[in-house]
């Protein structure tokens, strides 16, 4: 692989790359390791240039394009990042977007407070989810009939009228999944797991913010289930329902008033019989509704889109190719990985590690 690396504009940085290998043999194999090389960096070390917005154009030898957009967090959320593509390929095939780029952008300070950190240790979650050698990445894609299928069941569960949403229902599959892994180990010694997932607040504000908002204009929310409890998806899905409805406009102004959502955290914690070391802690990231697969940037429609994940105990929802099913990044420990491609719900609606065979792409 030949790199071609060029950073400019104080924080960006460009790079072209090219390998000789087909692209359709990457995507029969979805390998993980092979999908970090189109990164220009090791995902589990922090990169040797200063960056906030990172790019990599990789050609193929059959004339095949991989185009990578990484972001730090500090300053986009995926909201953030999903609006700069659209723009970018919008700009690439000639449109004009000027109106919405020069749309002022709005000052939220009023509302986001500057939080206190300390008492956060970001070395050691690094070091958790991004260091260990002992994290295994695998793909389940749940088709658009299973999921509907998954749905019907926990709905038809549940003594209220609610009825789950996709990302509800596979949700609390992987959930479900992860504690019966996690129970198996022998070192087992949580009392919760807790599952957290960040939450758009461009909607649930009063008035609504501008869609166009740059930032990470999101809001973290928790739900928890006792370790040695009873499985039930439908219970699983309605407490992750639950903790999401709760975020309004005046839950995230008292919230923000306070510390913000980190010290809002630390004090339910501190107020609870749980603490950090009986919590297995699994963030739950949705990407989907954001519509990747429609960008074109003049060669067409994707083929396929993905994330170069390389976390433990972290999943991430994306859309399916018909926007109908879903792909499920999962990362664990590979003991746990073992035990989670067993669990029932996983065998019976995902297919794992799918060697799929993507549709042909849309001519311009």
């Amino acid at each position: 692989m030949n790199f071609l690396l060029i950073v400019d504009d104080y924080g960006a940085a460009f790079v072209e790359a090219r390998v000789a290998v087909e692209m359709s043999e990457s995507l029969k194999t979805q390998d993980n390791d092979f999908l970090e090389k189109l990164v220009p960096f090791k995902m589990n070390e922090k990169p040797s240039f200063p960056v906030s917005l990172i790019f990599q154009v990789t050609y193929f030898g059959c004339g095949g394009i991989a185009i990578c957009v990484g972001f730090h967090h500090i300053i986009a959320d995926m909201t953030t990042a999903a609006n700069f593509i659209k723009h970018w390929a919008a700009i690439a095939c000639g449109s004009n977007v000027s109106n919405d780029i020069a749309r002022p952008l709005s000052d939220f300070t009023s509302i986001f407070h500057s939080q206190n950190l300390s008492g956060f240790s970001r070395s050691s979650f690094y070091e958790g989810y991004f260091l260990s050698t002992e994290i295994m990445i695998k793909r389940f894609t749940f088709d658009g009939a299973k999921i509907a299928s998954l749905r019907q069941k926990i709905g038809n569960e549940s003594s209220s009228d609610y009825y789950p949403t996709r990302f509800e229902a596979v949700s609390a599959l992987i959930l479900g999944g992860v504690m019966t892994a996690a129970r198996e180990e022998e070192e087992f010694n949580y009392t919760h797991l807790v599952a957290s997932t960040a939450v758009n607040l461009r909607k649930r504000m009063s008035p609504p913010l501008p869609e166009q908002s740059i930032g990470n204009v999101i809001q973290s929310t928790t739900a928890n289930w006792p370790m040695k409890k009873n499985i039930n998806y439908n219970k699983l899905a309605e407490k992750l329902h639950e903790a999401t409805s709760m975020i309004t406009d005046d839950y995230v102004r008292k919230v923000h008033a306070n510390g913000g959502f980190l010290n809002h955290l630390k004090n339910a914690m501190e107020g609870s019989s749980m603490n950090n070391n009986s919590v297995k802690n699994f963030p739950i990231n949705s990407w989907l509704r954001f519509s990747f697969y429609g960008v074109d940037f003049g060669w067409g429609k994707p083929i396929w889109v993905s994330s170069v994940m390389k976390c433990k105990d972290v999943a991430i929802l994306l859309d399916s190719h018909d926007d109908k099913g879903i792909e499920a990044l999962v990362g664990l420990s590979q003991k746990e990985m073992v035990k989670f491609e067993q669990d029932p719900g996983i065998l019976a609606y995902s297919s794992p590690n799918p060697s799929n065979s993507y549709p042909e792409q849309e001519k311009s």
